[in-house]
């Protein structure tokens, strides 16, 4: 049977018009849950060290099944609703819960960071990235649906209770740093390629799996290092300017060659080992070959007149 040994609650106050007499629009409330639920996914992303938790796909398993938040109640005044994470089972305990709970770490990164954003700083606050301001920015928007307030308390056992109030004034400022640059430590991993080893400037590019290719540059200390690593398969490390969701600029600190012994551009081989590789025959009766799809009576004339008969259905049925 499902299990918790201990109890670990989020409450979240929603004040404002909006919510008077303990109502609020269903689709204000299912906006809301959506957007709140993507940033506790995505928060769990960067703790897991995943380089931009805004990209598309399936956010994984672990991550499914520890940060899926489940209301359990509704409270008068004020309109406060209360959620908890997953019931855990003794297997999910053992296999996906190792050493923390990821989906508590999440929503516990989530209170702090609205309560450090609210002060003066540069730095994306623990689990932060730009995908998690983006989900917050989105619950911002309800500040225009007759929302002015909305606070955070989290619990769990053997820690004191964090709580953070996320403000029109806070969702200003989410909304600025959206507009401009940051820098953060970064992992990425694809096949490295375009080397230019100029006097002017050390650059390459990585070609992620999934995306488009992102721009590095790299010190002439690491110039031999990246040197070995072109047309493989690698893992950098490194500093990363981001605007818009994006990485625009990566600054290489180190390498990790991931397919040492795999060759991108091997030695080409004949004809003959390739025909043999892919069990190929050569062909000595073209006949074997030789399409019977139209009638031997009919010749090249009408199968011409067969085409042009075909598009010009082609043109009546779809003029445009």
């Amino acid at each position: 049977m499902p299990t918790r040994s201990y109890q670990a609650t989020l409450e979240i106050k929603l004040q404002g018009t909006a919510v008077q007499h303990n109502r609020i629009a269903l689709d204000d409330l299912l906006f809301f849950g959506f957007w709140l639920q993507t940033g506790v996914k995505r928060i769990a992303q960067v703790l897991q060290g995943q380089a931009q938790s805004a990209q598309r796909g399936r956010k994984g398993a672990k991550i499914e099944a520890s940060c899926a938040l489940q209301i359990k109640g509704i409270k008068r005044g004020s309109l406060r609703i209360l959620c908890d994470l997953p019931l855990r089972t003794q297997e999910i305990q053992t296999e996906i819960f190792e050493t923390f709970d990821l989906g508590e770490e999440a929503v516990e990164c989530l209170v702090q960071g609205i309560e450090s954003l609210g002060q003066d700083g540069e730095s994306f606050p623990r689990g932060y990235d730009r995908g998690v301001l983006s989900a917050l920015k989105k619950q911002g928007e309800l500040f225009n649906r007759g929302i002015n307030e909305i606070s955070f308390t989290f619990k769990r056992q053997q820690k004191q209770r964090i709580a953070s109030s996320y403000t029109p004034k806070i969702y200003a400022k989410v909304t600025a740093q959206m507009g401009q640059p940051v820098e953060a430590r970064r992992t990425l991993e694809g096949r490295l390629l375009m080397g230019d080893f100029k006097e002017t400037g050390f650059r390459c590019r990585i070609h992620p799996a999934i995306g488009p290719s992102i721009g590095c540059s790299f010190d002439e200390r690491d110039k031999y290092a990246v040197l070995s690593a072109l047309t493989h398969h690698a893992r950098l490390t490194g500093e990363a300017r981001e605007s818009a969701g994006k990485i625009r600029e990566f600054k290489i600190e180190r390498i990790e060659v991931l397919d040492r012994d795999a060759a991108f551009f091997g030695p080409p081989k004949d004809w003959a080992s390739l025909a043999e590789q892919q069990e190929v025959e050569a062909i000595i009766d073209f006949d074997r070959v030789a399409s019977k799809l139209w009638p031997e009576r009919e010749g090249v004339d009408e199968f011409i007149d067969s085409i042009r008969a075909a598009r010009a259905r082609d043109l009546e049925e779809d003029p445009a």
